[in-house]
């Protein structure tokens, strides 16, 4: 039997985010081209979790 598109939208929603980015084809640069305007929205939010996650990077460079 085949779903209406609004049934496959809402099974859709119901998966996890990595299986659905993976379903869907999607990669970081169409994520970010689709959600700029959450960037623009709050920008300070966006650098301090880019620092905290680069800066975690370079802690570990060195330890291996």
């Amino acid at each position: 039997m085949t779903k209406t598109l609004p049934e496959v939208l809402e099974q859709l929603k119901q998966l996890d985010e990595i299986d659905l980015v993976e379903l869907l084809g999607v990669n970081s640069e169409d994520l970010i081209d689709r959600f700029s305007d959450l960037v623009e929205e709050n920008p300070d939010k966006f650098e301090l979790a880019l620092n905290q996650w680069f800066d975690d990077d370079d802690d570990n460079e060195g330890t291996e």
